[in-house]
């Protein structure tokens, strides 16, 4: 379960990274929006995976 973790914050992080590198682009394409938006949907989905190991991690500890 640890493991799986922390290869979902390596994956959060590269999905941060990849925003910000969008947000920062000088030459803005015109669709950069909907690439935030699918950037902000997996990082959602991210944290939420996160979250659910770190409650299975502290079940498993009980």
């Amino acid at each position: 379960m640890q493991e799986h973790k922390s290869k979902l914050l390596e994956s959060l992080h590269v999905f941060e990274e990849l925003g910000a590198w969008i947000q920062n682009s000088e030459n803005k394409d015109h669709n950069y929006k909907y690439w935030l938006i699918t950037i902000n949907y997996g990082k959602s989905q991210f944290k939420a995976l996160i979250d659910w190991c770190e409650e299975s991690i502290e079940a498993l500890r009980s």
